[in-house]
């Protein structure tokens, strides 16, 4: 439950929690802080450990994406890495394999992390000769292409509706004739 809904691990310390959690079941004792905490660190261990296994057994080439987003109030952004393959049934199957936060968004540091990745995969290793290696998205320069014309558009009708205003309110008669 705790990670489920990213609450607090000392929300087990909480008088609140503790009564609600005799309620059901008086015989449960809630662990402590410490032990959820290592309870979690095992869960991610084993998960961790279980997607290393799955990559290292995968027979077909592993493709890395990356994807970058922010919470809703605007405060984190984050980046995802996940490796995508198709196993040995033929289902595509794809885990995340690096979550981080991070403090910059900027096409220059893209440009850059590609460099540090061309210079570490040998120029063999890449499907068909690094042609695809670095495909920039599409929704993303659709998006800042849509953003730049609207700002226009609405700039020009904005200016508009200024110049409106000024003329109403330059004279008692005008505003009088306006209402």
């Amino acid at each position: 439950m705790i990670i489920l809904h990213e609450y607090p691990i000392s929300m087990v310390e909480h008088y609140g929690f503790r009564k609600y959690s005799k309620s059901l079941q008086l015989r449960f004792k809630v662990p402590s802080r410490n032990t959820t905490k290592k309870d979690i660190m095992q869960s991610y261990v084993f998960k961790r450990d279980n997607i290393n296994t799955l990559l290292r057994k995968a027979e077909s080439r592993i493709a890395l994406t990356t994807d970058m987003w922010s919470t809703n109030n605007q405060r984190k952004r984050y980046i995802a890495g996940t490796a995508h393959f198709i196993n040995n049934a033929w289902r595509l199957q794809s885990r995340i394999i690096r979550l981080s936060a991070i403090t910059v968004e900027s096409c220059m540091t893209n440009d850059s992390m590609i460099d540090i990745l061309h210079r570490e995969f040998p120029y063999g290793s890449l499907l068909l000769h690094d042609q695809f290696f670095h495909m920039r998205c599409c929704a993303h320069i659709l998006n800042l292409i849509v953003q730049d014309g609207i700002s226009a558009v609405v700039a020009d009708g904005v200016q508009r509706i200024r110049d409106s205003v000024v003329f109403w309110n330059a004279s008692h008669k005008r505003i009088q004739k306006f209402e």
